[in-house]
């Protein structure tokens, strides 16, 4: 009967920790990296088999008894947003620096992988302990925050120590200057840069026989002489006809024509043939020259004065291709600072049959950056936004300058007679004003238009020795006499206008300025008695001034200005009103910082001569050009150029991101990625002999032994589970399978609970019999 009770009692006890652990593992059915338990149950004639194979039972002990075990298997897989959430494909664990010490073990290890950055950066779990793993020391502190050491390994194989992981939430990626540049061409492709003559060909696309650009400039002119008489030539951008001429065939054409007309007996002729060679041949002597005319290009003028000289019957002058062999391979470097500049690999043909058999061609390679205005810099290499200016010496401007009395100044101008063609047409009358004391009239027809009324003010204003000018809007343009200009009002068509310290600068590029501080200091020496200043800010040209009143600033053609650059700086120009400024578009420019250049020989092969390398000074790095690959062959297949460098950008922060290998890598803006450390996997002989402190963490014991990691026979470390970054893994523990245990864990422990109150009252009998 006593054992029947203490069976009873023992398999009650059996069945309570059954339905604890059951109920624990239901709790958890939603922690993340949960692990379940199970409970296996021992008889008591099991736990007693001797040698002998003979039983016995004892009244002192159980009839049953019950023991846990892990769940190891894994559980399912969900997706997060969050960077360091991780879970791990396989055996294995994390490792957690622990706050709870027990038994002198500090490390705690988890299947559960929510992690995230502290305010130290770095990577704890929910409970503000650290995870274990390698960093990779490539990290450091700079002055601007932390970036990156290239010079560090960003791997550890051996896994030597294992310290809480630091991810600074802002980190760059140094820059890297480049050092090396590689070229690609093939010189002789000539679907990319050949470009003979043609007749359809216009001047400035063509090159004279030094291999510079003509460079013609509309109304440029020369004088065809042949023998004793002269015929003008005049290069038009847009000819209407007459001795006006823009292409190759209409210049061939204009020579004919003179020839032939003056000496139609010589018959003469000029022609221009397929390799783009121009020829003037005669079938008696004739004596042919090329003279300079009013601002002829000297360049141009040089070119056709190869053609001059007396033909001689059935005879031709010596003639040259006008072509242009030549190619540019641009491309970008980076400097010491983390900068982009610019290199530009330009190849000019200059002789095409060398004494190799082959050609040689001039390679150009300079360094350069697109730079705001700086005070050195060559006016003749800024920039109206991306269109060079292409400024050349002797091209002039007309800076104006003046203080604005009243408004009635055109904002462009300034000192403009406004004319309205409503107040003058279909009437007739007439302008009385004083000019500086001097009474004037103008008589006004009837039907006069705006241009009329221009036209015969003009002829007021010049026949009184005034300059007058036409803005182009047949306003009429007066300039002073002496220091001012006073205009009285006779009559309402013409507003009183008052311009005194007009100040007319006349400048001309390569003579009074070719720097832009030449630029603003002959500006300003002639604008200073009415306190206009220009100046360069942050690279840009700014106008101000300090009087109460308006001032006007503008900018006119000259003689040969390039529109281009006038333009530019006429974003400068207008009304300055009291203490206010005008601050310009900026006008950029292109600085050179380094420039080297080399003749270069090929053989007949295509192959250079003598394969040299030219180096560049990349802001204080020696930048070495292999011009090696560049072949110059027709007979070679035609090669797509390449540009390269070894130079590295300066990497911004984009993201961090897990590798399944638990590596933490960083990317950044240039296309880099690196590692910063590695989370390692820690495995156990036994897992089950793991013991559980709470917070699902576990620590080791005797029965699991030491953690370990997988090393190769080298001793590098290796792992075959995996690492999923934005990823969990959740609970084990199925809920159906845990609700049915529970049911069948209750019932059972109802059953045991029975058997006592059965032996309970067996043994009440016993009792009552005694009595």
């Amino acid at each position: 009967m006593n054992q029947s009770f203490y069976t009873a009692i023992s398999g009650s006890k059996s069945y309570q920790n059954a339905i604890d652990l059951t109920a624990n593992n239901i709790a958890h059915v939603n922690t993340i990296g949960y692990k379940g338990s199970s409970t296996d149950f021992s008889t008591l004639f099991a736990s007693q088999l001797g040698l002998n194979n003979t039983t016995h039972a004892s009244d002192k002990s159980y009839g049953s008894t019950t023991s846990t075990a892990l769940d190891l298997t894994e559980g399912s897989y969900q997706e997060t947003p969050n960077t360091f959430d991780m879970a791990l494909n396989g055996d294995g664990w994390f490792g957690i620096a622990t706050s709870n010490v027990l038994n002198g073990r500090d490390i705690g290890f988890t299947r559960n992988g929510v992690f995230s950055r502290d305010r130290d950066s770095y990577l704890v779990n929910t409970s503000g302990n650290y995870l274990l793993g390698t960093n990779y020391q490539n990290i450091i502190k700079t002055e601007n925050g932390y970036e990156i050491d290239p010079s560090v390994s960003s791997q550890d194989p051996n896994l030597v120590s294992q310290s809480k992981l630091f991810v600074p939430k802002e980190i760059t990626f140094p820059p890297t200057a480049s050092t090396q540049v590689e070229i690609l061409s093939n010189l002789n492709d000539d679907k990319v840069f050949y470009t003979p003559a043609r007749e359809s060909s216009g001047f400035n696309s063509l090159f004279n026989d030094d291999n510079e650009f003509i460079d013609l400039r509309d109304g440029q002119n020369i004088t065809l002489k042949t023998n004793g008489k002269e015929y003008s030539l005049v290069y038009k951008e847009n000819p209407s006809g007459g001795n006006e001429f823009s292409t190759v065939k209409e210049l061939t054409t204009l020579i004919n024509q003179q020839i032939n007309t003056n000496y139609p007996d010589k018959g003469a002729d000029v022609t221009i043939d397929g390799n783009g060679k121009i020829s003037i041949y005669a079938k008696e002597s004739i004596n042919i020259d090329f003279v300079a005319g009013d601002n002829t290009n000297s360049k141009f003028l040089a070119m056709l004065s190869s053609l001059t000289g007396t033909l001689e019957e059935n005879s031709s002058t010596k003639s040259f291709p006008l072509q242009r062999m030549e190619k540019s391979i641009p491309g970008v470097v980076v400097d010491p600072n983390g900068d982009i500049k610019n290199v530009k690999i330009s190849m000019v043909l200059v002789d095409n049959k060398n004494t190799h058999g082959g050609n040689s061609w001039q390679i150009t390679s300079d360094i350069s950056s697109n730079v705001g205005i700086e005070p050195s810099l060559d006016m003749a290499n800024v920039l109206n936004g991306t269109d060079d200016t292409r400024l050349v010496p002797n091209q002039d401007l007309w800076v104006k300058a003046g203080l604005a009395e009243t408004m009635y100044m055109s904002r462009k101008e300034g000192y403009v007679f406004k004319l309205s063609p409503d107040s003058q047409a279909g009437q007739s009358d007439s302008l009385s004003f004083n000019l500086d004391g001097q009474d004037y009239t103008v008589n006004i027809t009837d039907g006069s238009s705006k241009r009329d009324v221009a036209s015969q003010l003009t002829a007021v204003l010049q026949g009184a020795g005034y300059e007058v000018a036409n803005d182009g809007s047949d306003n009429i343009v007066v300039f002073p006499k002496g220091d001012s200009l006073v205009v009285k009002n006779g009559t309402s068509t013409i507003p009183a206008i008052t311009i005194p310290d007009l100040a007319l600068t006349h400048m001309t590029y390569g003579e009074n300025f070719t720097t832009a501080e030449d630029f603003l200091s002959k500006i300003n020496s002639n604008v200073e008695k009415i306190n206009l200043k220009m100046e360069i800010k942050d690279g840009k040209l700014t106008m101000a001034n300090n009087n109460s009143s308006s001032s006007f600033f503008s900018f006119k053609p000259g003689e040969n200005t390039n529109v281009k650059f006038v333009t530019a700086i006429s974003s400068l120009g207008g009304l300055i009103s009291g203490n206010s400024s005008i601050e310009s578009n900026q006008i950029s420019g292109k600085k050179i910082y380094d420039q080297t250049s080399a003749l270069y020989e090929f053989k007949e092969s295509g192959k250079q001569v003598d394969p040299k390398n030219v180096t560049l000074n990349n802001m204080g790095e020696t930048l070495t050009i292999n011009l090696d690959s560049i072949i110059s062959t027709v007979a070679q297949t035609p090669i797509v150029d390449g540009f390269s460098h070894n130079g590295i950008l300066r990497g911004n922060f984009q993201e961090y991101a897990i590798g399944e290998d638990g590596s933490i890598n960083i990317s950044f803006s240039n296309g880099k990625t690196t590692s910063v450390g590695k989370v390692p996997v820690y495995h156990f002989q036994n897992d089950q002999g793991l013991e559980k402190i709470g917070d699902n963490l576990f620590v080791e014991s005797q029965n699991s032994g030491k953690p370990f990691f997988y090393l190769d026979k080298n001793g590098n470390y290796f792992e075959e589970t995996r690492v999923f970054g934005k990823t969990l893994e959740n609970s084990n523990v199925q809920t159906a399978v845990a609700l049915t245990e529970l049911i069948v864990f209750q019932r059972s422990f109802g059953g045991t609970a029975k058997a006592i109150t059965t032996s309970d009252q067996m043994i009440q009998n016993a009792i009552n019999l005694k009595k």
